[in-house]
């Protein structure tokens, strides 16, 4: 029965897993087997002597795959003749590190957080450019002119007053109205510009953000 990995989340020599690599017993020297366990990060972990770390662990300049046997009995070095199986060992002192598997890992993870991230700046856009579509759709007359019209338009123009008390609080509270209609013109206007450079300094960040998660990777 091949020795299973203990690093998790790896699968290697597991029930169900087709594919078949070399697990290496943790060191007998008490301060390379800390180091095994440090590099492994399981907390309060305590291998048995069956526990191991597969070779997909390591770097691969430290897995020594020897291709030559010795025949017992004649006490010769058999070559390898590529139908035979290598013989998989680590270089003395080798810790267990990020390696493809790992890397892989962490790349698709990256990449599936990137789409997403891609696909919410794009919506983000869209809805922003759709926003400011409506708005302007729905502005028959630009700001600039219509508060052009509207100044130029004179109340006694469209309504007779006589001079009771009552027509005259009613021409106040127009003026007053009219005043508060430019007002909120302005606000408008102001809050629109902003909106614009918000959207800006979103599309900016978010550029940089995918930027700094690339150079991660």
């Amino acid at each position: 029965m091949p020795r299973k990995c203990c690093v998790l989340g790896c699968r290697s020599n597991y029930d169900g897993t087709s594919e078949k690599v070399s697990v290496f017993q943790f060191p007998i020297d008490k301060d390379l087997k800390d180091k095994w366990l440090e590099a492994i990060n399981r907390k309060d972990y305590v291998p048995s002597k069956y526990a191991g770390v597969c070779q997909k662990h390591f770097i691969e300049d430290e897995v020594v795959r020897s291709c030559d046997r010795l025949d017992l009995k004649t006490g010769k070095i058999i070559r390898y003749d590529g139908e035979g199986r290598f013989r998989i060992t680590l270089e003395a002192g080798a810790i267990p590190k990020l390696t493809s598997v790992d890397l892989g890992r962490a790349l698709s993870s990256f990449k599936s957080t990137t789409s997403k991230t891609l696909q919410k700046s794009k919506a983000t856009k869209r809805k922003r450019k759709s926003m400011e579509h409506e708005s302007s759709s729905d502005e028959d007359i630009p700001l600039g002119e219509l508060r052009s019209q509207y100044l130029n338009i004179k109340t006694e123009d469209h309504i007779e007053f006589d001079n009771s008390d009552s027509n005259v609080d009613m021409k106040s509270n127009i003026k007053l109205l009219k005043q508060r209609f430019l007002d909120l013109l302005d606000q408008y206007e102001k809050l629109k510009h902003k909106h614009v450079e918000l959207g800006q300094e979103i599309e900016a960040l978010e550029k940089t953000n995918i930027e700094l998660k690339c150079r991660i990777f």
